[in-house]
C-alpha cells in the first residue's frame, strides 16, 4: 500500500497509510462541516520503551467528523492557511479535532496549510498540539 507521507508524534516517525478529507453539506444538524481522517501505521522505528510500543502498535489517527472547521467552501485550497487556536467551536461546541492513540484526544493549536494539489489530491501540512486542562 502506498505511504501518504509522515505524521511525526512525541519524536516518532508514523507512515500515513489512509488519508481524506471532504466538505460536507449538513453535519446531521443543518450546519456544513469538514472531515478530516489521517490514520498511521506503527512508527517506522520501534520505540525503546515497552509501555510506547504497545500504544503505538496501531498507529495512531487525526481526525475530524463534521465539524466546523473554519475552511472556505473554494474549488481550489492551494496557499490556503488557516489556524484554529481552540479544540472547539464556541458557538456549536463542537470539536475541531481529535487524536487517537490509545484514547481520544482534542487538540488544539490547529494549523493546516494546503500547500499542492495534484487533481483532487492535496498536499497538507498540519501542525497541532494536545489540548491542555
Amino acid at each position: 500500500m502506498e505511504e501518504l507521507g509522515e505524521l511525526t508524534l512525541a519524536g516518532h516517525r508514523f507512515p500515513i497509510h489512509h488519508a481524506t478529507f471532504r466538505r460536507i453539506t449538513d453535519d446531521g444538524q443543518g450546519r456544513p462541516g469538514w472531515e478530516f481522517d489521517v490514520c498511521t501505521r506503527p512508527p517506522v522505528r520501534e520505540p525503546a520503551e515497552v509501555s510506547e510500543r504497545f500504544l503505538f502498535a496501531d498507529g495512531v489517527r487525526f481526525y475530524a467528523e463534521g465539524d466546523p472547521i473554519p475552511l472556505p467552501d473554494a474549488d481550489d485550497l492551494t496557499g490556503t492557511e488557516v489556524f484554529v487556536e481552540e479544540p472547539f467551536d464556541p458557538e456549536s461546541g463542537e470539536v475541531y479535532f481529535t487524536l487517537y492513540v490509545g484514547e481520544h484526544q482534542d487538540v488544539s493549536h490547529v494549523r493546516l496549510r494546503f500547500l499542492e494539489r495534484r487533481g483532487s489530491d492535496y498536499r497538507i501540512r498540519v501542525g497541532a498540539g494536545p489540548q491542555r486542562v
